[in-house]
């Protein structure tokens, strides 16, 4: 995205231009969209948040200094409204057919309990806690399994999530409680 543009454009719908508040949104609503599919929100949840991000970027437009960084601003407002959403409804996860991980320690975990439904609780488990790491990291290897069939490694998991292998490697052992509260119940 062009930073000046993007400048212009905050500054213009700033001071009540209409034309440049529609520009906004036709240039950013893509953004807001991606990060909704990667929380695999339905259509009607996607729309919500995408009409809450819009109504706080009105909110605050005024305070916003860097123009130029509108576009992180909406990436990690749309980020925390979906997981507010996934927090406060009990709407059905997507269903699955498989879930592994191939960090070794967790393949053995996970394959003695995992189930559907397990791995249902789970993920509504992590998107009312305020681990929002481990909730990103599992919800792409699962959309990972499902688009294409195949485990991520932790390479590339840290690849697509922005963080390091190492921070995978953590976050995967952050996940091995919600496992052992399944087995003992």
């Amino acid at each position: 995205m062009n930073d000046r543009l993007d400048t212009d454009l905050v500054l213009r719908a700033r001071s009540g231009d209409q034309s440049a508040w529609n520009e906004l949104v036709e240039r950013f609503s893509p953004l807001l969209w991606s990060v909704c599919r990667r929380y695999r929100l339905s259509e009607t949840d996607a729309n919500d948040v995408g009409q809450s991000v819009w109504l706080r970027l009105v909110e605050h437009l005024p305070a916003i200094r860097e123009p130029s960084a509108l576009p992180g601003w909406l990436a990690t407002t749309t980020a925390r409204e979906c997981l507010r959403v996934l927090r406060t409804s009990d709407h059905e996860l997507s269903t699955l057919e498989d879930f592994t991980l191939s960090d070794a320690e967790a393949v053995a975990t996970i394959n003695s309990v995992a189930t559907v439904t397990d791995v249902r609780r789970i993920l509504h488990a992590l998107a009312k806690s305020q681990d929002e790491t481990l909730f990103r990291i599992v919800t792409h290897m699962l959309n990972q399994i499902q688009t294409t069939g195949e485990v991520p490694s932790s390479r590339q998991i840290a690849g697509a999530c922005g963080l390091s292998h190492t921070g995978v490697a953590k976050a995967l052992t952050r996940l091995q409680p919600y496992f052992a509260d399944l087995q003992s119940a």
